[in-house]
């Protein structure tokens, strides 16, 4: 049974492999264990996973974009199932797992993955233009609970309300470990706005100065941070805070809609 399991998931994943290598997808990792057989491919910001579940004798074609953490090491977050299929090793043959190879290969060459592939880039810390989805995650380092809120903010609107989840989710954590004097949580959090500010855009310059910064008004809390911030983000500071009590433009808000397990995200 062994073998057949090894052989349908070899010629799934060699025709998966030929489809994806033309947009220079590399094999970064394979299990095979009593559980599964899994395959992650990836490019240099997406990647891939084919898993064949034995219990379940399923298989699913599942991707993510690729973020790094703090030490330049690859992290592989929220996968989203693209497309599955039921194969009995037992009962199917190899001309079932190619049906299975071509399907998975139709997914990849749809128009959404093609400009999921050309459009989406790996977020560094020192890249000129380092987004919001950066900006949160290197949050992460010093509020780890945040983990679970992007998580969800990610499956549950189609675009990440910046603003808004820095309001309800940072700005609270932020005041915490200053009413506490948590000091080194303090200089960890002034050092990530600092280089953050150094190398992201526009909207998360925005986030650090207006919503996060100015959010600061007790005197000897600012007094703190004031000190810690780099000479750049402290200017910016003291030209943000004219902008106190102008309206501001709110994000729109869209709701991602339920999406059926089995549905081929194709095109």
């Amino acid at each position: 049974m062994e073998n057949k399991e090894l052989k349908a998931f070899n010629i799934i994943t060699d025709m998966v492999y030929e489809t994806l290598s033309k947009d220079s997808f590399t094999k970064k990792s394979v299990v095979n264990d009593d559980n599964e057989l899994s395959i992650i491919l990836q490019s240099q910001a997406i990647a891939y996973k084919i898993i064949f579940e034995k219990e379940k004798n399923l298989y699913s074609l599942s991707n993510c974009v690729v973020a790094q953490n703090s030490n330049n090491e690859d992290v592989y977050e929220n996968w989203k199932t693209l497309v599955e299929w039921l194969f009995d090793p037992g009962v199917n043959t190899t001309r079932d797992a190619e049906d299975i190879g071509k399907d998975f290969s139709r997914t990849l060459s749809g128009s959404k993955q093609k400009k999921l592939v050309k459009t989406t880039k790996k977020k560094k810390a020192d890249e000129p233009n380092a987004g919001t989805a950066f900006f949160f995650n290197r949050l992460v380092n010093v509020f780890p609970e945040l983990k679970n809120d992007i998580i969800f903010e990610r499956n549950n609107y189609e675009d990440f309300r910046s603003v808004t989840f820095t309001k309800e989710k940072v700005l609270p954590k932020v005041a915490e470990v200053l009413t506490r004097g948590e000091n080194a949580r303090i200089k960890k959090l002034c050092s990530i706005l600092s280089n953050m500010y150094d190398s992201g855009d526009l909207d998360v310059r925005g986030l650090i100065t207006y919503v996060i910064l100015n959010s600061i008004t007790d005197a000897e809390q600012k007094n703190i941070v004031n000190d810690l911030l780099s000479d750049d983000l402290k200017k910016a500071w003291g030209f943000s805070q004219k902008l106190i009590g102008k309206n501001i433009k709110p994000e729109k808000i869209k709701v991602k809609k339920n999406n059926f397990m089995s549905a081929t995200l194709n095109s």
